[in-house]
């Protein structure tokens, strides 16, 4: 079983040298011709460049540094927002200037639902996912390339007591449009199996939002959220996702199971079997 493979190759081929250098971050290399950043080494659960595929994460408490840094000092984690995205608050954790409170309320950006997960349920149960136990996957690869727009990860995943998958996630934000993005995932199994695909669209990620709705549409594959700013009445934020691709369409069901959504209000996901 494989997801949206097809692919071709135009042109000619030919032979091109890049530069590609260490950085002093270990496993991580810049390719300064093709503005690629790649790293071999898998760091889930840190605010950094290693996190496993396009996964809503939380960081990981180490020496209790789990929280961001001034002026929110909240709970650091996956953000996902839009340009003027701004609540409307009486004050902030942190500030620089107290007297300026006198003058009444502070604004932080808010986040939107986490709209690029896609989550994989192997036939045994096991999900690929944020957590996923780092001891699964091995040959992991991920890659910005600052020039197209686009991140890229690959890695072999091994469920306990499972056949291996091989996988593949590309994220692309459109320049053209720029509301519009797409993540595409190709899986590639050691040998033929039926797996579950998730769709996410994460709640956690939209911090300082207030709910508005929510739909699983009946007759299409496509789920939406909507939020709004706290304090802030006339602006909303409605975002959208729709699957396409080699999988059973009448299979698709409404994932309300708390363990994969959580219990953000925003918070929808779809499934489908593959």
């Amino acid at each position: 079983m494989r997801l949206l493979t097809r692919s071709a190759l135009l042109g000619a081929v030919s032979s091109v040298q890049a530069f590609t250098y260490n950085t002093r971050f270990e496993n991580v290399t810049w390719d300064d011709d093709n503005w690629r950043l790649t790293t071999t080494n898998l760091d889930q659960g840190h605010y950094e460049s290693r996190m496993m595929e396009p996964f809503s994460e939380v960081d990981t408490r180490v020496n209790g540094d789990q929280i961001n840094g001034w002026p929110l000092f909240d709970r650091r984690q996956t953000f996902a927002t839009i340009a003027g995205f701004y609540d409307s608050q009486p004050t902030l954790n942190g500030t620089n200037s107290e007297w300026l409170n006198q003058h009444g309320w502070e604004s932080a950006i808010s986040g939107v639902p986490h709209w690029s997960s896609i989550a994989v349920i192997s036939p045994g149960g096991q999900v690929l996912n944020a957590s996923v136990p780092a001891l699964q996957i091995s040959s992991f690869i991920s890659t910005l390339d600052i020039g197209a727009g686009s991140m890229r990860w690959s890695c072999t995943w091994t469920p306990q007591g499972e056949p291996a998958i091989d996988v593949e996630y590309s994220m692309f934000v459109s320049k053209l449009y720029v509301n519009r993005a797409a993540v595409q995932l190709k899986l590639t199994p050691s040998r033929d199996m039926n797996v579950t695909v998730m769709d996410i669209l994460d709640g956690d990620c939209a911090q300082r939002t207030d709910f508005v709705n929510k739909s699983y549409q009946a007759n299409s594959s496509t789920i939406w959220t909507a939020v709004r700013p706290n304090g802030i009445a006339n602006v909303t934020a409605n975002v959208y996702s729709t699957m396409a691709g080699d999988f059973n369409s009448s299979t698709r069901a409404n994932v309300l199971d708390p363990s994969v959504i959580g219990t953000n209000s925003s918070s929808i996901a779809q499934s489908f079997n593959a």
